[in-house]
């Protein structure tokens, strides 16, 4: 019966902490898109595949890490150039 207590809160405290992750992300990319020129919220957007990758392997224990970051620095230099060549 404890046991079963303790799972509903664990599970309860990490459904709470995923939402409240969510609805960051939700506010934070829906400000920047509202407040800067879509070009610069797009490559900034475009940076947040660092935490995914970081995040799929911490968490789901993915394979294949190395393809997934230099798909990820490919990504970020693109955000770069957007950044540095827009007029």
């Amino acid at each position: 019966m404890e046991f079963k207590r303790t799972l509903k809160r664990q599970y309860l405290s990490k459904f709470l902490l995923l939402i409240g992750c969510i609805g960051t992300m939700q506010f934070t990319t829906n400000y920047a898109f509202a407040h800067m020129p879509v070009g610069y919220a797009l490559s900034l957007f475009q940076l947040s595949i660092i935490i995914s990758v970081i995040f799929g392997y911490q968490f789901f224990k993915e394979k294949d890490i190395r393809k997934k970051i230099i798909g990820s620095l490919i990504m970020i230099v693109g955000s770069v150039l957007i950044i540095l060549l827009k007029d």
